[in-house]
């Protein structure tokens, strides 16, 4: 509860001291405290408001380093304020929080440049960030436990997984082969054993494509899903791999198609549910 109510006043505090014009946002609006309210600081750093919100007041939220790192740039952190925000919310200080991250592009800067669905993910599956597009087409990652913040997880331990992926065999198949290939290249790496225990437990349908023993490594395939309000959407998977085995996945489609048509519409649900004003906190 401690550590809780230090990272409330921390981000609050921090909030407080970055105005819109030095976040780059216009202010057009008369405003009766200092700083960027909760909505631009989750705008800027790519997630929720609902999550930013949760997260500032210590709730049950066990943010990914890439939302960390976001946060922290949103925010304009030193690198000690960084070190200290990775404190507050991991009870450690990250190995490279002294410094900014430069090992691969700014993630959520290059998910919210892409007008497609898109999802980076890292070892052995691991969620590291997706846009708007992709979390209305699948779900929200962000919210899952860190154990369990794994595309893997999702696909076999979500029941909403079958509802979604239209062609979930073929991804399914392709995923544990990932996996596979993965625990093979980094047999020291025991959360990769641990997800592996864990589905094992979890799904008899992992089990056995486990136990093929096949391996396979991201490539372009066409993936096929089902929207409540859109229907079906046939996308074409593009899988590029980024520095320190991270995958970025890019789901588009082709001109002149009703797939095409369907991407649209999904981007305008995102944009309707992006312009409607923030629920007030319960």
């Amino acid at each position: 509860m401690e550590r809780n109510t230090a990272l409330r006043d921390f981000l609050r505090s921090r909030r407080a001291q970055v105005s819109p014009a030095q976040a780059g946002l216009i202010d057009g609006s008369g405003r009766r405290v200092p700083g960027l309210r909760r909505e631009e600081v989750a705008a800027l750093a790519g997630v929720s408001v609902d999550y930013y919100m949760r997260l500032e007041q210590g709730r049950n939220v066990s943010p990914s380093d890439s939302v960390l790192d976001s946060l922290a740039t949103a925010l304009r952190l030193s690198p000690a304020q960084r070190a200290q925000l990775y404190l507050l919310v991991r009870g450690r200080s990250k190995h490279e929080a002294d410094r900014v991250p430069d090992n691969h592009p700014n993630i959520t800067g290059l998910l919210r440049a892409v007008a497609v669905p898109a999802i980076v993910v890292g070892r052995g599956s691991e969620v590291i960030g997706a846009n708007a597009l992709h979390r209305e087409l699948t779900t929200d990652f962000e919210t899952f436990p860190l154990e369990r913040r794994y595309y893997a997880y999702w696909l076999f331990a979500d029941a909403g997984a079958r509802e979604v992926m239209v062609t979930w065999e073929h991804s399914a198949r392709e995923t544990v082969g990932v996996l596979r290939a993965a625990v093979t290249r980094f047999p020291e790496d025991r959360r990769l054993h641990r997800l592996v225990e864990n589905l094992n437990a979890a799904s008899p349908e992992f089990r056995a494509l486990w136990d093929e023993h096949d391996v396979a490594t991201p490539a372009s395939s066409v993936k096929v899903y089902r929207h409540p309000l859109i229907g079906s959407l046939a996308l074409r998977q593009v899988a590029a791999q980024l520095p320190d085995d991270v995958w970025l996945y890019l789901y588009w489609a082709d001109p002149g198609t009703d797939a095409e048509a369907a991407l649209q519409r999904l981007r305008d649900v995102v944009a309707d549910a992006l312009s409607r004003p923030p629920a007030p906190p319960r």
